[in-house]
């Protein structure tokens, strides 16, 4: 059995993130049910969260749009404990989504350093 998630389940994950992401957005306290994707993974909602309690801050952002009409964008957050800074990724149709699977990103770099 394989260990490594189907397309399905990836898909899935990125939905549910996407409809945090749009909750936050739109002012709406989040209720998360899922908090991790799989160990050492979190959600959008968790990866806010986390990102929050350990005082992690934005360095920059930024959006640029493909040719195909998609939005790439690059989040680098920081971690004044150490000093680290990691940067994500995140690519969607809805350019504050896709900043916003940046950010989770970003925060799960972090945490690889950080967390045991």
């Amino acid at each position: 059995m394989s260990k490594n998630p189907t397309l399905q389940q990836m898909q899935l994950s990125d939905q549910r993130d996407a409809s945090a992401i749009r909750s936050v957005l739109s002012g709406k306290p989040l209720y998360p049910i899922y908090l991790w994707h799989a160990p050492g993974i979190p959600t959008f909602a968790n990866a806010l969260n986390l990102a929050q309690q350990l005082g992690f801050k934005k360095v920059s952002s930024q959006v640029t749009q493909t040719s195909a009409g998609d939005y790439v964008a690059i989040v680098r957050i920081q971690y004044p404990a150490t000093k680290s800074i990691r940067a994500g990724a995140g690519q969607h149709t809805d350019p504050l989504i896709a900043r916003g699977f940046g950010f989770r990103n970003a925060v799960r770099q972090l945490l690889v350093e950080i967390v045991p």
